[in-house]
């Protein structure tokens, strides 16, 4: 696995480094382009550690606002307006395929007698979540079988598919922890880009979701208690920068959890 994380470090730089290239490019082409369109600024102020942090754009966070949209789409129309239907643009987009549609394995997870691992192979949108069968029932149920990596032309079992969630993938999916016994599943959904998650529970021996779900936060961590099968444990932080210790008990109203609200640090 370091392996393809030292990879990813490569595409990561080589990406980089190709789009300083462009943005040096449009720089030097001395084609006069219209300046972008004004962004209102609203300066909103956050301590944390006693440093004050202003954020003038703090509004465009709430993305499905009429003035939010409305910028966007000014500034798609300002990014059409410098690249548009150019061979520039097309050399960016072909170089851009080339360095990020590649095989993509991430790191496996052993829970009861499944090793878990996501894949997202070449030409796919976004990475699904499979499982197989481990190959020494007698290691500890954590170790990760490391003697035969998973492949990304193996034939793996489906888990989890964002797909199910949302057709366009724009909606990504991750494991988050198990319960001891290896039968229940929390893992995150995301929709695009948002810092929010939304957790699920999912038992992986039926296949189904239970019922329970914690609503959309900026959890740093969701786990299964000791029991692994009654409780919730996570925390999660606001936009004021509040922490927040918190626990659901499996089966209660998911609307609300128990202690949501209650700082406990800031």
């Amino acid at each position: 696995m370091e392996v393809m994380r030292d990879r990813r470090v490569r595409d990561v730089s080589a990406v980089g480094a190709f789009l300083m290239l462009v943005i040096a490019a449009l720089g030097c082409s001395g084609r006069p382009y219209p300046p972008p369109s004004e962004t209102r600024r609203e300066p909103v102020t956050d301590v944390l550690h006693g440093v004050e942090f202003v954020d003038d754009y703090r509004w465009l966070e709430q993305q499905d606002t009429r003035e939010t949209r409305a910028w966007i789409a000014s500034q798609n129309r300002y990014a059409e307006v410098i690249v548009g239907q150019s061979a520039l643009r097309d050399r960016v987009r072909s170089r851009l395929t080339e360095l990020l549609d590649v095989d993509d394995i991430g790191t496996s997870r052993r829970a009861g007698d499944y090793e878990y691992f996501p894949i997202r192979r070449r030409g796919e949108e976004a990475a699904r979540l499979y499982r197989r069968p481990v190959s020494d029932p007698n290691t500890v149920s954590d170790e990760q079988d490391e003697s035969q990596p998973p492949t990304a032309d193996g034939d793996y079992e489906v888990v989890l598919d964002p797909a199910d969630i949302d057709p366009t993938y724009r909606t990504t999916v991750s494991r988050t922890d198990f319960s001891d016994d290896g039968r229940l599943m929390l893992y995150s959904v995301r929709q695009g880009g948002a810092d929010e998650i939304e957790v699920r529970i999912r038992d992986v021996v039926e296949g189904d979701d239970l019922p329970d779900r914690l609503p959309k936060a900026l959890y740093s961590g969701v786990e299964f208690d000791a029991e692994g099968t009654s409780f919730l444990l996570y925390l999660s932080f606001t936009r004021d920068g509040a922490s927040h210790s918190l626990s659901h008990a499996r089966g209660r109203s998911r609307r609300r959890p128990a202690g949501l609200g209650r700082t406990l640090r800031s």
